[in-house]
This record gives C-alpha cells, sequence and structure tokens, in this order.
C-alpha cells in the first residue's frame, strides 16, 4: 500500500500486536525469474523431492525456483518501507474487536475509527456454501544440522 498512487492521499495505519524482531517464520514459494521480493531471497533451489515411504519423487519444476524467505528479513525490509512513507503510521498493540461495519477497531483499550479497514487477520471462519472448503494451511518445518554432511544444499526435501 505504501508504494501505490492510489493510496499515496491517504493516512493508512498498521497495526500489528508485535514489533517483528525476532527470525519467527520462513516463507518458501514457487517462482519463474526474478519477483518483488528477490533482494529479500534467502536461499534457492532448483530440485525438489518428495518423500514417500514408496519411494522418492523428483518433482520437475519446469523453469521454477524454489524461494525461501527469512521473517526477519520480510520484517525489516516491510518496516523500512512502512518508516519512509510519509502517510503510514504502524502502531504495536493487541487488536481486541473489530467492527468493519461501523469502521471500528479495538486497540488494547482504544477505540480507532476509519473509513476502510483491511485486516489480514481471518476473525471467523466464512460461512460456506455447498461444495466450498474452509482450509487454514500451515506447514511446520525444522533446521536439521547433522555432525557430517548428509543433505544436498541444492535439493529441497518435502514432505519428508
Amino acid at each position: 500500500m505504501a508504494e501505490q498512487e492510489a493510496f499515496a492521499g491517504k493516512s493508512i495505519l498498521l497495526i500489528d500486536r508485535d514489533a517483528k524482531a525476532a527470525n519467527d517464520r520462513t516463507w518458501c514459494f514457487w517462482e519463474k525469474g526474478s519477483g518483488y521480493f528477490e533482494p529479500l531471497v534467502h536461499h534457492t533451489w532448483q530440485q525438489l523431492w518428495l518423500r514417500h515411504p514408496k519411494g522418492n519423487i523428483h518433482l520437475a519444476l519446469d523453469g521454477y525456483q524454489y524461494k525461501l524467505i527469512r521473517g526477519i528479513d520480510f520484517y525489516k525490509h516491510g518496516f523500512s518501507i512502512i518508516r519512509q512513507a510519509p502517510n503510514m503510521s504502524l502502531l504495536l498493540g493487541e487488536v481486541k474487536e473489530v467492527k468493519p461495519e461501523e469502521g471500528a477497531v479495538l486497540v488494547g483499550d482504544d477505540w480507532i475509527t476509519t473509513d476502510q479497514i483491511f485486516s489480514s487477520v481471518l476473525l471467523e471462519q466464512p460461512v460456506l456454501r455447498p461444495g466450498e472448503y474452509y482450509l487454514l494451511q500451515h506447514f511446520r518445518g525444522w533446521w536439521v544440522e547433522t555432525e557430517s554432511d548428509f543433505f544436498d544444499p541444492e535439493s529441497a526435501d518435502l514432505m519428508n
């Protein structure tokens, strides 16, 4: 939003409960070529393996790369953009309630009112029609270090 001309004349308040000073997560994704987040990419893989009890499957990427962004790099980048944007402010606090129809957000003990609310947090499960499904997807991973070289740093193992 900080880089979009449509928001240049708007005051934007970003509310987050945490200062994001820890490397608490990573994001991995497939991409062809270089994208917007390329300066933040910590590692790329050209090869992927799916490990399965019935055998290992090499995944053809067809020109894609599997890329990893560390959380701390993403946070530093994002907050740097926010600090430089003259129309953006950051408020650290817990969002306790949102009343979208009233344009109101309760942060701590204070109500903040606005014309528009954009939320990246799903406050309640959506109402689904027949044939629709709700999926909140998370993957858990670990950094594994071995005494001797075991893993191929040029290949990523998925679902192992």
